[in-house]
């Protein structure tokens, strides 16, 4: 598989933690896997928990993506959900699933 460009996955990940999900769209169709990580291994739903965007959240979980990626630290989007604060993004993990 070709390696996805840096800035893009930057791009993918600033895009998800300011719940912009057109950028999302717009780089899933340029190629940019929904799930891709950071040198940290954080991916876009880690910042869409954290930061409560219910609407990519919702993406993601419709497109099938891994909810429970870890981190470099071995954090979860649903501990970083429960460690900011985001109820509704914790309680739509859970229902899919998702042990904290």
């Amino acid at each position: 598989a070709p390696q996805t460009d840096p800035d893009r996955i930057v791009e993918m990940i600033w895009a998800a933690s300011m719940g912009d999900l057109r950028a999302i769209l717009r780089l899933v169709a340029r190629g940019v896997p929904a799930d891709c990580a950071d040198y940290d291994f954080r991916t876009p739903l880690h910042l869409a928990a954290a930061e409560g965007h219910m609407e990519i959240l919702e993406y993601f979980i419709a497109h099938g993506i891994n909810l429970t990626p870890r981190d470099r630290w071995g954090n979860t989007p649903l501990q970083d959900a429960v460690r900011h604060g985001q109820t509704v993004a914790v309680e739509r993990l859970k229902a899919h699933g998702v042990e904290g």
